[in-house]
């Protein structure tokens, strides 16, 4: 009766040990960065791209899990479920191009990647309103969508189109609210142009 006793008071006194498995939360992010030829338009006191960039790198510190979609014409998957060590080397060493974006087919990408999480869409979405369509998809699979534009106004005339055949026919589009005169150059010939 007295080890009865005993050991109902050592049962007693003795701290509950509760052992409870706790997982890190590791949210699946991905970046898709417009890397088009409107992203190297001035933006502040760089360009777009630049300010595109930086604020990936913003996003991307505090992140477990990381992929990167460059949206070019065709998107490049540069990272899939990496480290921010790697993330930040990739966007730091990426530089953009002369190329039209595709943000919604950088979307889809990202649909296939991930099962959840957050998308972040960096461009100056020149060439398309915010992906509605694309974005919807995104939701319907838990996927978090969110739009990060870069699209002050500025003054900017680029090529938008380029077809080479026997001769080269360019498409030039002037964004400025006011007509520009500037110079177009080929390796036989220079013309003035007013836009």
């Amino acid at each position: 009766l007295q080890l009865i006793a005993i050991l109902l008071l050592a049962l007693a006194a003795a701290t509950p040990l509760l052992n409870i498995s706790q997982e890190k939360n590791e949210e699946h992010i991905t970046i898709i960065l417009d890397s088009s030829a409107s992203m190297q338009a001035t933006y502040k006191s760089s360009t777009r791209f630049d300010a595109a960039v930086k604020e990936a790198v913003d996003i991307v510190k505090d992140k477990d899990k990381i992929s990167i979609i460059l949206a070019e014409n065709i998107p490049l998957i540069l990272l899939e479920k990496g480290d921010p060590e790697k993330a930040i080397n990739i966007l730091t060493t990426i530089q953009p191009s002369d190329t039209l974006s595709n943000i919604e087919d950088s979307m889809l990408q990202a649909s296939s990647l991930m099962q959840g999480g957050t998308v972040y869409i960096l461009s100056d979405f020149a060439s398309i309103p915010e992906p509605v369509i694309a974005k919807r998809q995104l939701n319907a699979k838990n996927i978090q969508v969110v739009f990060k534009a870069f699209n002050e106004p500025v003054n900017n005339v680029g090529i938008i189109d380029l077809e080479v055949t026997d001769q080269a026919r360019l498409k030039i589009k002037n964004y400025n609210s006011q007509n520009v005169k500037f110079n177009v150059k080929s390796a036989t010939e220079s013309k003035e142009l007013i836009l």
